[in-house]
């Protein structure tokens, strides 16, 4: 399996204004990191706060782990969570999640057998393909997944 690594994305994420201002006690989530590359962003876009990344794949969480030792980021800011999507999250968290990110398999079954060898083989399959639709990873809930969050009148999609 390869994973993409950070320093060949070029990724620059700043915090935009009408985000909550998290502190200490604040949390960020990145369900399914991946290579770690918007948590890792995530963590330095947002001084304060602790970014929780979960992944599925352990190798995944391994390849972010060294991400972020190769971005010279303080690893007790990003917090490495084996599991699937919300269910990773400890329960401690709960009210605690300022923001939440995700970069979510999208890919349908079929248009996955259409990708350019090159696309299709860079990454692992499930990391690119959400059943036959290209949808179902979105439509996944967690029953405490509201209570994670920090209940705000806003919110930016």
């Amino acid at each position: 399996m390869v994973f993409a690594e950070a320093k060949r994305l070029g990724i620059a994420v700043s915090a935009p204004a009408s985000w909550p201002n998290p502190s200490p006690t604040h949390h960020v989530a990145d369900l399914g990191t991946g290579s770690g590359v918007l948590a890792i962003a995530m963590v330095r876009a947002l001084a304060d706060a602790t970014v929780w990344a979960t992944d599925i794949d352990v190798d995944a969480l391994a390849v972010a782990r060294a991400n972020l030792a190769q971005a010279g980021l303080h690893a007790g800011r990003m917090r490495l969570a084996q599991g699937s999507w919300w269910e990773a999250l400890p329960p401690e968290l709960a009210g605690h999640l300022s923001i939440v990110v995700s970069n979510p398999p999208y890919i349908s079954l079929s248009d996955f057998e259409d990708l350019a060898d090159h696309v299709r083989n860079f990454e692992p399959t499930r990391a690119l393909v959400a059943g036959t639709s290209g949808l179902d990873d979105l439509g996944r809930d967690h029953p405490g997944r509201a209570a994670l969050v920090v209940q705000s009148r806003r919110a930016d999609l």
